[in-house]
């Protein structure tokens, strides 16, 4: 048989906790990376060559920085979701557990009430 999953809502924190530090860092690493490439000077020349090497490249970089960013806005709201699915783990895991307390306090009032009829009926 497989190994068991253990899944608590502490530990799906846990996990939202590192996926945020993860896309916090991707997110600080592709805005410097977008500030060191707006830095750089024109390295294609003013001639009609270059200029055309110039747009092509300023088109593809603007469609990687959209993706890029794109990237990060998905995977910040896999971990709202992930924080989102401990509160309703939570949620769930308690309301079992009063369910379950209720439901022993029914059956117990039902055992009360049986042995009061027998206490009655002699």
């Amino acid at each position: 048989m497989g190994e068991q999953l253990d899944v608590t809502p502490a530990g799906i924190r846990r996990i939202a906790g590192e996926l945020e530090k993860a896309v916090d860092k991707l997110d600080s690493e592709l805005e410097a990376l977008a500030n060191d490439m707006t830095g750089q000077s024109d390295p294609f020349g003013g001639d009609d060559i270059g200029s055309l090497i110039g747009m092509c490249y300023q088109a593809i970089h603007d469609m990687a920085m959209d993706s890029y960013s794109s990237n990060v806005e998905e995977l910040d709201a896999h971990v709202e979701a992930l924080h989102g699915l401990a509160n309703g783990y939570e949620t769930a895991e308690y309301a079992g557990k009063d369910a379950a307390t209720d439901a022993g306090k029914t059956v117990q009032a039902a055992g009360l009430e049986i042995n009061r009829v027998r206490q009655v009926l002699g």
